[in-house]
């Protein structure tokens, strides 16, 4: 899976009544720019992200998403280590790109079931939490929290795991 794209839009939420902050002496703001980003990948998957873009860095904002977006399109959304080396180099002339890893984060998340899972464990089973972790021996875990119906989560992860694999309770 590769990054094809990064886009972005930006939504204003207005305050209740005017907001003076003490950083900004003298201005009035009357609501919060948050910045909304997606990465594209070539499977169809995109990640999404959101960060708070103050009214004052917004340009910048949009131009350190144009940069980061030569440093990364082509790269694998998994490959976190690489991508972070990138942003940093982003971040030192530009500001924060932070948002990227976030939106590769979901893109981990989507391509790994989990949306099923905490659709399947959380919502429908009642479980507090519900995860998956995979490790460096190529072990998956999955995990729950709180889970008042555990035994028909181990169902839902034996559904989740791939189909040539082997699932056994820890």
């Amino acid at each position: 899976m590769k990054i094809t794209d990064i886009t972005y839009d930006c939504v204003e939420v207005p305050f209740p009544r005017e907001f003076h902050p003490t950083w900004y002496p003298g201005r009035i703001e009357r609501g919060q720019v948050i910045f909304v980003t997606r990465v594209h990948t070539d499977e169809g998957i995109t990640g999404y992200a959101c960060m708070e873009a103050p009214h004052g860095i917004l340009s910048i904002v949009r131009d350190t998403m144009e940069y980061a977006k030569t440093m990364v399109v082509g790269d694998s959304p998994f490959d976190i280590e690489k991508l972070m080396l990138k942003l940093r180099n982003v971040a030192r002339i530009a500001t924060r790109p932070w948002v990227i890893e976030n939106a590769c984060w979901d893109i981990i998340g989507k391509a790994a079931g989990l949306a099923y899972l905490w659709n399947a464990v959380r919502v429908q089973g009642g479980a507090y939490g519900v995860g998956v972790r995979p490790e460096a021996s190529g072990t998956v875990c999955f995990w729950s929290f709180r889970d008042p119906g555990a035994v028909r989560s181990l169902g839902c992860y034996r559904q989740a795991a791939p189909p040539d694999s082997r699932t056994s309770p820890a």
